[in-house]
C-alpha cells in the first residue's frame, strides 16, 4: 500500500509539473506550418526571429516556441500527409559544432506527451539553469512526424529548409541575473535603438519612472564591456546617442541601468 501511495504521489507530481507549462501563440496559425519564432536568417538584425531572449550564465532561463503542425511535407518528389508530430529532444552545439550542455535543454509542452495532431498548434517551453559559459549556442529541435502514408517515422529537425532557413541561436552573457519584469519596468521601459542595424550612429530612447543617475553600456556577445558612460536620467522620455562606427560589424548588447535595475537589448552594427 505504501509503495502504491508513493507511486500515485509521484505520478500526480509529474502530471502537475507537466500541465500546461506554456500557451501557443495563436497569431502564428495564419502564417502557416512551422516552428515560431522562425529561425534567424539575418545575423541578429531582426530581433523578432530566432531565440530572441538573452540568457545569463548561472541564471534561470526559459523560452517558448509555437509549433503549427503541417498537413504534409515534401520528401524528394513525394508529398507525404502528416498525422502527428512528437518532440524527441532539444540539442545545442557550440560554434565548433560540438554538442554541449547549456542548461536550456529541458523542455515541457502544452500536451503531457509532447505530441501534436494534424491541424493543431502547440508550444514547447525550453529552459533551466544556464550552465554554459558566455557565448553563442546553436539549437536543434528534433521531432518525428508520423503518416499513415509512410511506413516509418520521419525525422524532422528545426530549423530546416522545408519551412524556413536560418538558425536558432542561444546567446549566453556573463552572470547578471535579471530581476522580474515587474521590477525592471518600475524604473526603465520602452527601450529602442533607431536605426538598428546601424552603420554610424544610433539614438537609444527609453522611459524612466524617476530622476536618477545610471549607466549606458555596450557589450560583445562574450559579455566583455566595450563602452560605458554615465547618464543623468529624467523622469519620462530620455535618449542617448551612441557612435558605433569604431566597432566591427556584428551583434552587440546594450543596456541602460546598473546592478539588478537594468534593461537590455541587442544592437546590430553593419558596415
Amino acid at each position: 500500500m505504501r509503495i502504491l501511495l508513493l507511486s500515485l504521489i509521484s505520478l500526480l507530481a509529474f502530471t502537475i509539473s507537466n500541465a500546461q507549462v506554456c500557451t501557443p501563440d495563436t497569431s502564428y496559425i495564419q502564417a502557416g506550418p512551422g516552428l515560431y519564432p522562425l529561425p534567424d536568417n539575418t545575423m541578429g538584425q531582426d530581433t523578432t526571429l530566432g531565440i530572441n531572449k538573452l540568457a545569463y550564465s548561472n541564471c534561470s532561463y526559459d523560452f517558448t516556441f509555437t509549433l503549427v503542425v503541417p498537413d504534409s511535407i515534401d520528401l524528394g518528389t513525394q508529398t507525404v500527409s502528416i498525422d502527428s508530430i512528437i518532440l524527441q529532444n532539444i540539442a545545442f552545439r557550440d560554434t565548433a559544432g560540438v554538442v554541449v550542455t547549456t542548461g536550456a535543454e529541458n523542455y515541457g509542452c502544452d500536451t503531457a506527451d509532447c505530441i501534436w495532431r494534424l491541424e493543431t498548434s502547440g508550444c514547447i517551453k525550453i529552459g533551466g539553469l544556464i550552465t554554459a559559459p558566455p557565448g553563442q549556442y546553436y539549437a536543434t529541435i528534433n521531432t518525428q512526424a508520423f503518416s499513415s502514408d509512410f511506413p516509418v517515422a520521419i525525422n524532422l529537425e528545426f530549423p530546416n529548409t522545408i519551412f524556413a532557413q536560418g538558425e536558432y541561436v542561444l546567446t549566453v552573457l556573463p552572470n547578471n541575473c535579471p530581476v522580474n519584469v515587474e521590477q525592471v519596468v518600475s524604473n526603465f521601459s520602452s527601450i529602442k535603438a533607431s536605426p538598428n542595424p546601424l552603420s554610424d550612429y544610433t539614438t537609444i530612447s527609453f522611459e524612466s519612472k524617476e530622476n536618477l543617475s545610471t549607466e549606458f553600456s555596450v557589450y560583445n556577445l562574450l559579455g566583455k564591456q566595450l563602452y560605458n558612460s554615465q547618464l543623468e536620467v529624467l523622469q519620462g522620455e530620455n535618449s542617448v546617442e551612441f557612435q558605433g562606427a569604431q566597432f566591427p560589424a556584428g551583434v552587440y548588447v546594450y543596456s541602460i541601468g546598473h546592478g539588478i535595475d537594468r534593461i537590455t537589448e541587442r544592437l546590430v552594427i553593419s558596415k
